[in-house]
């Protein structure tokens, strides 16, 4: 599909233009509405007027056409979903009824002599709403996932080493009570029984004295 944009100017510049300084708009509307097109009249004698369309092929089509027969009032033709009207300064194109295959490039002029002559031109585009809608949350929602995930994972990493110290604060007490009892078994303490000191005085006496003698 060719560029209507870089179109409408080298229209209005060169192939169609003859005396008259074209002016260039663009214009979005939805499916089943309706819309207005306008352009200037910058006719200066009674002439035919035309709104021509161009799509996706190399020669426009004649819309409609009205007779200016004077100057004064109101002119009106519709021809289908098309209604063309006309006062001394502007020409104006109404659309009922939308569809897709109404896009394309509109121009208004006159053609007289052989001589075209391009006032205006207007770029009509049907676009649904709804693409327009997912075409801009489709980068919230990306946005949005990507978020989530890295908030899952984060609170994944957090569970684990909450788990991790968790299972260190069990091991510890074990193991200093380990080593506690350890310490207990390696200095065993021996009592000597109460009993054995009792000796008769007589033997002490006599144990005293070989001391004494041997020193």
């Amino acid at each position: 599909m060719m560029n209507f944009n870089l179109f409408g100017v080298l229209l209005c510049m060169f192939s169609w233009t003859s005396t008259s300084v074209c002016q260039f708009h663009s214009v979005v509307v939805q499916p089943g509405g309706e819309v207005t097109l306008r352009c200037s009249n910058l006719s200066r004698v009674p002439v035919f007027l035309h709104w021509f369309k161009l799509a996706d092929g190399p020669n426009p089509t004649v819309i409609v056409s009205m007779s200016m027969s004077g100057w004064s009032g109101l002119n009106k033709i519709q021809l289908g979903r098309f209604t063309m009207t006309s006062n001394i300064t502007d020409l104006f194109l109404n659309i009922r009824s939308v569809d897709f295959s109404d896009t394309g490039l509109y121009f208004c002029g006159t053609h007289t002599a052989g001589n075209p002559e391009i006032f205006s031109a207007t770029h009509l585009k049907v676009d649904d709403v709804c693409d327009e809608v997912t075409n801009v949350s489709t980068p919230i929602l990306s946005a949005v996932t990507i978020c989530l995930v890295i908030f899952i994972i984060c609170l994944a990493a957090k569970i684990w080493i909450l788990q991790r110290a968790q299972v260190c604060t069990r091991t510890q007490p074990q193991n200093e009570n380990l080593s506690s009892d350890d310490l207990h078994y390696a200095a065993p303490s021996f009592h000597m029984k109460a009993g054995s000191n009792r000796k008769p005085a007589a033997e002490r006496e006599l144990e005293t004295t070989v001391y004494t003698a041997t020193r």
